[in-house]
């Protein structure tokens, strides 16, 4: 998909991954970008320098709270009649605290799954340009972390829930719609970092363990969403590697699905997505 005059939603687009990711829409020629953030102040703010640097009415910002469907459907709709279309959606918004887990859960599995089913209702796909929803788990979902094991699990189910609505959600299959996941390694800009403090308590400690934390860029970030929007990957998930760990330009890794060749011994997916497209 040509980004050029498409428009999109970035949640959590207020500061960090997601403000990049805004940037890089309008940088590639958006017609609009709405951002979706419950950080009024910083929302503002990332408008304010946008519109400055890419013209008024171009960005908008939206406050919104991802765990709240109503919320979301609310923004969804904003978004289709400020601009009269959506073709890309990117869940981004998301936060680390174990001790917070709830709250934590509500906004990093139920804000995903929330975005995504918005997007599939409101999205035309191929009647508007196409439609693409990118939702952003972490190198969290890839590995054992002992310090953060229910942040992990919060980006374990983003992976799987992706995977499985990329090839069997009824809605993206009828208006040809594409997902896929970007499982980027630790980016320090972020507002991750004051609940892992509160979680993990000693400094050094969280010093050391975010240390051992392959940790990567705004930039390859960036990147491997321009890929995924721009190719016509679907159910795809792509790891942003550590930049102190590569030499020269950091490339996202596709991240083979370790449980296919198990589905495809099993041999009832098939059936299933049958079952599925009688349906429509």
């Amino acid at each position: 998909m040509d980004v050029r005059g498409k428009v999109g939603i970035i949640t959590g687009g207020a500061f960090g991954i997601g403000k990049k990711l805004v940037e890089t829409l309008l940088q590639k020629g958006a017609k609009g970008v709405v951002i979706l953030d419950v950080n009024e102040s910083n929302g503002r703010t990332t408008q304010a320098e946008f519109e400055k640097r890419f013209g008024k009415g171009r960005v908008v910002f939206r406050k919104c709270d991802v765990s709240s469907m109503a919320q979301m459907q609310a923004a969804f709709q904003f978004t289709i009649d400020t601009y009269g279309k959506l073709n890309i959606v990117c869940n981004n918004a998301g936060f680390w605290d174990e001790l917070n887990w709830e709250k934590m859960f509500l906004v990093n599995i139920n804000g995903v799954v929330n975005g995504t089913k918005a997007a599939t209702e409101f999205m035309k796909g191929e009647a508007d340009g196409g439609g693409v929803i990118v939702n952003i788990a972490s190198i969290a979902a890839l590995l054992l972390m002992p310090l953060s094991p229910l942040y992990a699990t919060s980006k374990y189910a983003v992976l799987g829930y992706s995977r499985n609505v990329a090839h069997f959600d009824r809605n993206v299959i009828r208006k040809k719609l594409r997902v896929n996941i970007l499982c980027p390694s630790a980016v320090r800009a972020t507002n991750l970092l004051p609940g892992a403090k509160a979680a993990v308590g000693e400094q050094k400690l969280l010093d050391d363990y975010l240390a051992a934390i392959p940790s990567t860029t705004t930039d390859a970030v960036a990147k491997a969403f321009l890929k995924v929007i721009e190719e016509p990957y679907n159910g795809a998930s792509f790891y942003i590697p550590s930049y102190r760990r590569q030499k020269g330009e950091v490339a996202p890794v596709f991240i083979e699905d370790e449980t296919a060749r198990f589905r495809k011994q099993l041999g009832v997916e098939k059936s299933m997505l049958e079952v599925v497209k009688s349906s429509l």
